[in-house]
This record gives C-alpha cells, sequence and structure tokens, in this order.
C-alpha cells in the first residue's frame, strides 16, 4: 500500500457512520410523516350527543368517512339545484308562450267583433217597427 491509498482510507469516514447518519435521516423522516399526519387529524369537532360505546377514533373514522360522501353529496345538491332552476325556467317560459298566444287569440276576437260591429248597427237602423196601436191590441192595453 502506498501514501496515496493511506490518505484516502484516512480522509473518507468509516462505513458504520455513514450508515449511522442513514439510519437517523430515516428516522427523522418518519417522525417528520407522523407529525404530518397528527397534524392532519387536528381540530375541533363539536358534537352534540355521543352514541353509546363509541370513543374518539370511532367519530375520528366516522368524520373522515365523511367527508368523502360530503363531497359527492354537494355535487349532487348542485345538480339537484341546476335542475330545478332548469324545470322553474321552462315552466316561466311555457306560461309566457300561453300567455301571449291567449293574448293573439283575443285580439284576433275583438278585430272580428269590430269588423261585425258595424254590419249589427245597419241591421238595427233597418229593423220595421210595429205601431202603438197594434201592440196595444195584443197586449190589451188602452
Amino acid at each position: 500500500m502506498g501514501e496515496k491509498d493511506l490518505k484516502i482510507k484516512e480522509i473518507s469516514p468509516p462505513r458504520g457512520e455513514d450508515e449511522a447518519k442513514t439510519q437517523v435521516r430515516k428516522v427523522k423522516k418518519k417522525k417528520k410523516k407522523k407529525k404530518k399526519v397528527k397534524a392532519e387529524k387536528r381540530g375541533v369537532c363539536h358534537v352534540s350527543r355521543v352514541p353509546p360505546r363509541m370513543d374518539h377514533v370511532k367519530l375520528r373514522q366516522v368524520d373522515s368517512e365523511g367527508k368523502h360522501f360530503q363531497k359527492a353529496q354537494r355535487h349532487a345538491v348542485r345538480e339537484q339545484k341546476l335542475a330545478l332552476e332548469l324545470s322553474a325556467a321552462k315552466r316561466e317560459r311555457d306560461f309566457h308562450l300561453t300567455q301571449v298566444d291567449k293574448s293573439r287569440a283575443l285580439s284576433s276576437i275583438e278585430e272580428r267583433m269590430k269588423k261585425k260591429k258595424p254590419v249589427a248597427d245597419q241591421a238595427g237602423k233597418i229593423k220595421p217597427s210595429l205601431s202603438k196601436d197594434i201592440l196595444a191590441g195584443v197586449f190589451g192595453g188602452q
């Protein structure tokens, strides 16, 4: 062995120290992950009534399941609201169209009545009248 080999061996750390550092790093990473998981679980939840035989672990489990359900429920509620608004708009449109149709029908009837009115006025003028003597004889008047 030459002098260069000895210097290299002295400069490089022994393998045991390197492995120890990596072990320490792994342990620190695990602790960070645990802290992160704990931080996600933190929070205040007020429950008005806790069922019998239910502890905090079961409550957390139910709560975590509920979060996924709430997301799907929000989506469903949104869809229902949109469908409701759409059906209401369709009803308003149909009502408006029927009212427009009724208005057109009434205006056309009024126009026809106006056309017929002068004919009725003329018929009233031409109509012969009976004398008062004839009417008195029929109804027994003096």
